[in-house]
């Protein structure tokens, strides 16, 4: 066993130049290479991360104008169905004012047929008692003509 610590403590004195130069090696490399490589990676994360920022700000700006054009088309839909419900109501008014128009004519049309019908009825009429009065003219003179005259007596008068 005294062999194999011997062998053991001459393994860590000939180790003792490689740990020596490991160590020497991490520092110069520490020095050398890492905090550069460290200084150009913190320097890429924060281009990076400022890049990130100003496409977010980007982004922010795109959905606010985005909303903005949103509204105005909501507001500009809005004022073209109110447009064209104007329309539709001014259509409806015209309309009412060419139907009620109609039946105005519509009216006075039938009460000037009304008037019409009214002064030929009594026109009718009028020729109606005039016939009528001439045919019982005629009838009654045709009826005394040919009724035999009867005498008439008087009662109490002899025969």
């Amino acid at each position: 066993m005294d062999q194999t610590l011997h062998q053991l403590g001459q393994l860590l004195l000939a180790s003792i130049p490689t740990i020596i130069v490991f160590v020497l090696l991490h520092y110069y490399l520490k020095r050398v290479l890492y905090r550069p490589l460290q200084q150009v990676l913190s320097a890429r994360r924060e281009r990076i991360e400022g890049k990130l920022q100003a496409a977010q700000a980007t982004v922010a700006l795109a959905e606010q104008k985005l909303s903005g054009y949103e509204e105005a088309l909501r507001q500009r839909r809005m004022a073209n169905y109110r447009h064209i419900d104007a329309q539709r109501q001014a259509a409806l008014a015209a309309g009412k004012d060419v139907l009620g128009e109609a039946r105005q004519r519509a009216t006075a049309t039938m009460v000037a047929a009304r008037q019409r019908l009214a002064a030929e009825n009594e026109q009718a009429r009028a020729e109606l008692q005039a016939s009528v009065e001439t045919l019982s003219g005629q009838i009654l003179e045709q009826v005394l003509r040919r009724a035999p005259v009867r005498s008439v007596s008087s009662p109490g008068v002899g025969a």
